[in-house]
């Protein structure tokens, strides 16, 4: 019984800290000028809808750096950025992303996000056709902000489902492969 009493006692402060934290944060966003983080992360979701590259250069700083998880692969700077986001544009056509949930913090925020699009045209170093399919994918993408601006943005998105709609079919190991180290990336 203790430890519960114990348990809820932490539990409470802990909450009470977080609320205090955000609500911290809260008045640190709304005394500076710029744009909220929360914002931030917004716009940059409406820029890889639209495709709308000339508007990172107002929300993002030139040192900035995306950083593309599930194709370990690292975009530096307003250019990096606008590369990045210009390859979806690339394949797809009719390219739509919600978001369906974003936070902030204190130079932070984050947004979990569905895209959905037309594979028109090849991917490149990833699919050598198009496959004309509809894709319906889930992801989240991190930001990092200093003054209004961004300055690192991290994605993460559901491969397998991606590739899977794409027609893409995965096999399990045999039985022979299970068990042995997998082969290293140089």
């Amino acid at each position: 019984m203790r430890y519960i009493i114990k348990s809820f006692i932490l539990c409470s402060m802990l909450l009470s800290s977080a609320l205090s934290q955000a609500r911290e944060s809260e008045a640190i966003e709304t005394t500076k000028s710029g744009p909220t983080p929360r914002e931030l992360v917004q716009q940059l979701m409406e820029v890889w809808q639209t495709g709308d590259l000339p508007k990172l250069t107002q929300i993002v700083t030139k040192d900035a750096q995306y950083v593309d998880i599930p194709n370990h692969a690292t975009y530096d700077g307003i250019d990096g950025f606008k590369q990045y986001v210009a390859h979806v544009h690339n394949w797809a056509d009719d390219v739509k992303i919600d978001v369906l949930s974003s936070y902030e913090g204190v130079n932070f925020a984050l947004a979990e996000w569905r895209m959905q699009a037309i594979q028109a045209r090849p991917i490149a170093n990833r699919v050598p056709l198009a496959t004309g399919r509809k894709i319906d994918i889930r992801g989240v993408t991190i930001i990092e902000t200093e003054k209004g601006l961004i300055t690192k943005a991290i994605d993460y998105i559901d491969v397998v489902a991606f590739m899977g709609q794409l027609g893409f079919t995965f096999i399990p190991p045999t039985e022979e492969l299970i068990g042995q180290n997998p082969p290293t990336q140089e």
